[in-house]
């Protein structure tokens, strides 16, 4: 596994962002249980932008409406939707469980129960 490093004064630079503290957290799980919006619509375009931006919360907004795109089109949900969906959910799992202290297929139960 490669490591690297990256000046002090070149981390606001590098994309990189604190992690997410429990009330974030708190957060999270609370937009996960928030319906979707009755007039949103599947934009992949926006999707990507909203992913490139690396902020958890947005990414929630993300996940739900990829799961609504799931539903809605049950077999044709493509397999790289499909990817991305599993992606999300590792990553929002894997940096919940590191704030929480708890295990990581825990939290990815909880966050597939409240989609």
């Amino acid at each position: 596994m490669a490591t690297f490093s990256i000046p002090v004064e070149n981390i606001s630079k590098s994309g990189l962002r604190h992690l997410i503290d429990p009330e974030e957290v708190d957060e999270i799980y609370k937009l996960l249980k928030k319906p979707l919006d009755s007039n949103t619509t599947f934009d992949f375009k926006t999707i990507k932008e909203i992913l490139y931006l690396n902020d958890p919360l947005k990414t929630v907004y993300v996940l739900k409406q990829l799961c609504a795109n799931k539903v809605a089109t049950a077999e044709k949900f493509s397999a790289n939707y499909q990817d991305i969906t599993n992606k999300i959910i590792h990553h929002l799992s894997a940096e919940i469980a590191f704030v929480t202290k708890k295990k990581t297929e825990s939290i990815e139960k909880k966050i597939l129960s409240l989609l």
